[in-house]
């Protein structure tokens, strides 16, 4: 076991981000599960504990605010109960453990062991420094290390070979309805009939929450995009513990990892990045946690919450061209000094947009 974040990654402490990027992405491959998909349960479990090791410590030390507040108060400096330091709202390793029903997020400082650091967050770290896609035709260097696609529980698609097609029970009634078949793709990923660079459709590895479900006991649950069904017009969520549902975009909330809050008239929080948000339809406020002690959610609105590049949006609130609401775009590229996003549309079109004028869709 390293003794702290710096043995985790193998690099000194005078390291340069580019080192520590370097050092994430070589150990970030070599021990991904999907490689040890074959390998005995003690094999496997190692693997499993290393992935979650480097991608706490990688966490922390890609941070500078992090990093810092690590190598002065090490491992205590991260503790939520450290005291107004080290408050929740700092701790951005984003759990995403929650079930059916529930409605809070769990938050981690993540830990040199990985014990805090969970699936769902080891596996978008990932995900971020390699792209959504995620396979090994995509990683320089590594394509024959053997990774069986993206998107699945590590950033990865393990198990799925080409081919395979798998029956998921359908969310269209209760007791799940007769269920549907999803085949792959060459490439290991779910057939979504649209090309993963569309701006319409949800790319794979998106996490969201379940919601007005006729099958009540999914309401709430989490889940990771694993696909688009484009005869049904349906998403294919992969859900905590290996089930699966076929639903609208209706029923489905996109989960918004680590967006920044701005220009609000609570001084204290401008600046500060919140472990997650969630946009509401109905009231047009994101519901924003981990920005308090006590982990109660606050509502903003668009303008004060700047959401991460790769976020799919619907444009609302657009003045000069009003026949662009309601279209849907993609965010490639964030100005905070001019507090505009640019977003990718159809057709090869880039717009520059302010805050207010666009939120987080289906």
């Amino acid at each position: 076991m390293p003794s702290d974040y710096y043995e985790a990654l193998s690099v000194p402490r005078n390291a340069s981000q580019v080192d520590i990027k370097k050092a994430y992405r070589k150990l970030a491959v070599k021990w991904h599960p999907d490689k040890w998909a074959k390998a005995s349960a003690s094999e496997r479990q190692e693997a499993e504990a290393m992935f979650k090791r480097i991608a706490a410590a990688y966490e922390v030390l890609s941070d500078a605010e992090k990093k810092e507040r690590y190598d002065k108060y090490g491992e205590a400096g991260l503790n939520p109960s450290a005291g107004p330091a080290t408050s929740a709202a700092d701790l951005n390793s984003f759990g995403g453990s929650f079930g059916a029903g529930s409605t809070s997020f769990h938050f981690s400082s993540g830990g040199v062991s990985g014990a805090g650091m969970s699936s769902a967050r080891a596996g978008e770290i990932f995900r971020s420094m390699f792209g959504r896609m995620g396979g090994l035709s995509d990683l320089e260097g590594v394509n024959d290390a053997g990774f069986t696609g993206a998107g699945g529980r590590w950033g990865g698609l393990g198990g799925i070979q080409d081919g395979m097609a798998f029956r998921f029970p359908s969310a269209d009634g209760p007791g799940g309805g007769a269920g549907r078949s999803f085949g792959h793709n060459g490439a290991g990923f779910p057939a979504t009939g649209a090309a993963e660079s569309r701006t319409d459709v949800l790319p794979v590895g998106s996490p969201v929450r379940l919601g007005a479900l006729t099958t009540a006991m999914y309401n709430g649950a989490a889940g990771t995009v694993r696909g688009f069904d484009e005869s049904r017009g349906r998403y294919l969520v992969a859900l905590e513990g290996g089930s699966a549902l076929a639903v609208q975009a209706a029923n489905i909330t996109p989960v918004i990892s680590r967006p920044r809050v701005v220009g609000t008239s609570r001084p204290h929080l401008n600046g500060r990045v919140a472990a997650a948000a969630t946009y509401d339809r109905q009231s047009k406020r994101y519901r924003v946690e981990g920005l308090t002690e006590s982990g109660n959610v606050i509502a903003l609105k668009p303008d004060n919450v700047v959401l991460p590049e790769g976020t799919s949006v619907v444009l609302d609130g657009v003045v000069a061209r009003p026949s662009l609401n309601g279209k849907r775009g993609r965010i490639v590229g964030v100005d905070g000094e001019r507090e505009r996003y640019l977003v990718q549309m159809a057709a090869d079109e880039q717009l520059r947009l302010r805050f207010g004028a666009v939120a987080a869709a289906t």
